[in-house]
């Protein structure tokens, strides 16, 4: 993110967006409607909170500028009235800047928040100020806080989501909300753990484990990192199956690891709910661990606790696609997309999920936006590979071969096959089943099952 510019007699930093401009796709409607299990719920306004920018110059800014708008985004989203966007996970640096006004087309939002870190005598000045889409402002105040007392500083975050809450005509009063450790160098790990995370590559995760075990450490009733560390574990047989030594000395202390993982992550889980019942993904990630059979019903009841949870609706899409809920899986992936439209994981999985409601032509324009905004190129590549098959589109299919393949295409688990065989079998129904047999067949070797979900998901 970049800060252009001064305005309104210096004291107001104008915060550009950055993302590019083809990159997030126009969501007009600002009423987003979850319907999960019996529950259904409606949200406006959306707000968007601008990451705050740090000109302290003091050591460890960025990742207190970074927590102070994590907290304000926790804090607006658990009203049950109110959505915070989240736009802390662009990864790309090469987008470019978005003025606030297109940004309103792009996102949907209409209002920003936006603020400042700055020096002070006796501690840290925080400028924030809230607009509505036309740029007109509805709410703007400073204070003078010492952000190196965490008290302190969650007293700020509080009393600023309140004056958002109450400019909209509504207050946060009363609502439950997990607060973060009273320890400043545990929140600092915290958020450099999430930043680390959100890099989704295996020295990325390894990084995250660090510092959220550092957190742990350091508060050992800290919810939420408890939970992302669990989140983190989780994933370590994705990230690191490849090369595990980012995090480990060898491969078999990786696959240790792995078999002592699920009480590690139901340990981590069960302490974080008991500290903060409210958190969904704590929630998710204890049932999981214990292996409940109807993960439908968890999937329902983590994302009651928190609708508005990113990770939940994006690591539900994959279970519900499986299990035949096309049309929910669908409206998951476009509510985390709505949620997170800067984060090329939820750019992705949408792609996936248009593909699957025959949307083939809108879903290769979302994998692009996927790639653009940092995701793995050899995947997204992967995923273009099979759509551009999946339309019996052999020119397009031949090109992004020859540009990503150049020395031939190379299976793995992600495409386990030649995609020009799925072209051939769209005409051929024998070959089709025959695909669909062997796809199925090697589907196992991803997670050491062998069941029937393998031959529906292969379908």
């Amino acid at each position: 993110f970049a800060a252009i510019g001064a305005c309104t007699s210096g004291l107001w930093i104008t915060l550009m967006i950055a993302t590019a401009a083809t990159v997030v796709m126009a969501i007009t409607a600002t009423v987003i409607v979850w319907r999960g299990g019996d529950t259904e719920i409606a949200k406006e306004p959306v707000i968007a909170v601008l990451p705050m920018q740090d000109f302290t110059g003091a050591d460890g800014g960025a990742i207190r500028a970074l927590s102070f708008t994590g907290e304000l985004i926790h804090r607006i989203s658990v009203h049950p009235d109110l959505m915070a966007l989240d736009l802390r996970t662009v990864t790309n640096p090469a987008v470019a800047n978005l003025q606030q006004g297109n940004a309103q087309e792009k996102l949907g939002a209409d209002y920003f928040v936006q603020g400042s870190l700055n020096p002070a005598r006796g501690g840290t000045q925080i400028r924030a100020r809230m607009t509505d889409a036309s740029g007109l402002v509805v709410w703007e105040d400073e204070t003078v806080r010492d952000l190196g007392d965490q008290v302190e500083a969650r007293a700020a975050q509080a009393e600023i989501a309140g004056h958002i809450a109450a400019a909209l005509g509504t207050t946060l009063t009363g609502i439950d909300y997990c607060e973060p450790s009273t320890d400043g160098e545990a929140v600092a790990a915290y958020y450099e753990g999430w930043q680390l995370y959100n890099q989704r590559s295996g020295e990325g995760i390894a990084a995250a484990a660090r510092a959220l075990e550092k957190a742990i450490e350091i508060d050992p009733d800290y919810a939420r990192a408890l939970t992302d560390l669990a989140s983190v574990y989780q994933r370590f047989g994705f990230w690191l199956a490849e090369d595990p030594t980012p995090y480990f000395a060898d491969r078999q202390s990786f696959d240790a690891f792995l078999d002592e993982a699920p009480g590690k992550i139901w340990d981590l889980s069960k302490r974080a709910i008991e500290r903060c019942p409210s958190l969904g993904v704590a929630y998710l990630n204890y049932e999981f661990a214990r292996t409940i059979a109807d993960q439908r019903a968890v999937y329902d009841e983590a994302l009651r606790r928190e609708p508005d949870n990113g990770i939940l609706l994006n690591d539900s899409i994959n279970f519900l696609r499986t299990y035949g809920h096309i049309d929910l899986a669908g409206e998951y992936a476009r509510r985390a997309y709505r949620k997170d439209p800067l984060n090329p994981r939820a750019a992705h999985l949408l792609s996936s999920q248009l593909h699957y409601r025959g949307d083939i032509e809108e879903s290769i324009e979302m994998e692009i936006e996927a790639r653009e905004l940092g995701y793995s190129a050899r995947v997204t590549n992967t995923f273009l590979a099979f759509y551009y098959a999946s339309l019996g589109d052999a020119e397009r299919l031949d090109r992004l071969l020859a540009e990503s393949w150049p020395d031939g295409f190379v299976a793995d688990p992600i495409m386990p096959f030649d995609p020009r065989r799925f072209i051939l079998a769209r005409n051929d129904e024998s070959a089709r089943d025959a695909l669909i047999v062997e796809f199925a067949r090697v589907l196992p070797e991803l997670d050491g099952t062998n069941t029937e979900r393998h031959l529906r998901w292969a379908k």
